[in-house]
């Protein structure tokens, strides 16, 4: 009904509010956390909060319709949540609470996630040298992950960029000549748990593989008379055309002799 008020005065709505919260088969849960919010003011403000008896019901707890004063009438729109622990929470909506009331929460049990993911380490490669001053950091992770980090000879991790939830990458430049690396990687998952890989090495060597490509054009440069060192061929014993042929680019720096072919 219609009342006067007075400047001072501030005269609020309120209706018994009942939450009932029971399991997927309709059983009671005892001690759960039941928060009621509302947000008159724009952001969800605490109106009460209490847990479930072993009916799983918080009774007849007040609970505010609206509040009027002389500037006007505020409603209240409420929001009440119901959590525990190793279930899954629930909550539901009200726009404004106009009569007593009872709300049926069902919480479904879940078995909290604390398993670590699991970091394969897609390259770099243990161990491997490589003749760059950079590296191509990729790892993949046998679950959804938030984010990925790396540390570098025990530095301070650094984030890496995702492709999906389960790949991450980074061009790692800058790296020395000559020098030998370690690298870690860590992974964290949607429940907020930690994976770490195992330690790997590599090293940066820029001349690597270059005496292996010069000795092969030594080889393939019929010009050459200078080079001092051994040869190995490995011959088809029934293609003779095939030593003659690599013999005739190389008669002037080494002696190749074939078994004759079985009979």
């Amino acid at each position: 009904s219609d009342f006067d008020i007075d400047e001072t005065s501030n005269v609020t709505r309120k209706w018994y509010l009942t939450v009932n919260v029971s399991n997927g088969s309709l059983n009671a849960i005892e001690d759960v956390n039941i928060v009621v919010y509302e947000n008159s003011t724009g952001t969800w403000n605490v109106l009460w909060s209490r847990l479930t008896d072993s009916n799983g019901l918080v009774s007849s707890e007040p609970t505010a319709q609206y509040l009027k004063n002389y500037s006007g009438q505020i409603n209240y729109t409420l929001n009440i949540t119901a959590s525990k622990a190793s279930y899954y929470s629930n909550h539901t909506i009200i726009d404004n609470l106009i009569a007593d009331s009872q709300v049926n929460l069902t919480l479904m049990g879940g078995v909290a996630d604390t398993t670590s993911p699991i970091i394969t380490i897609d390259s770099p490669t243990n161990n491997a040298i490589y003749n760059t001053t950079w590296v191509m950091l990729n790892i993949t992770t046998n679950e959804a992950c938030e984010n990925a980090t790396y540390s570098l000879n025990g530095t301070a991790n650094i984030s890496l960029s995702s492709s999906s939830s389960t790949k991450f990458y980074k061009n790692l430049t800058g790296l020395a000549d000559n020098s030998t690396y370690n690298i870690t990687f860590w992974a964290n998952d949607t429940s907020g748990n930690w994976g770490q890989s195992s330690l790997i090495y590599f090293t940066i060597n820029t001349s690597y593989g270059q005496a292996e490509e010069e000795t092969k054009s030594m080889i393939n440069n019929t010009g050459t008379t200078n080079f001092k060192g051994y040869l190995t061929l490995k011959v088809q014993k029934n293609s003779p055309e095939v030593v003659s042929s690599e013999v005739s680019s190389l008669t002037s720096i080494v002696n190749v002799s074939s078994p004759p072919p079985s009979t």
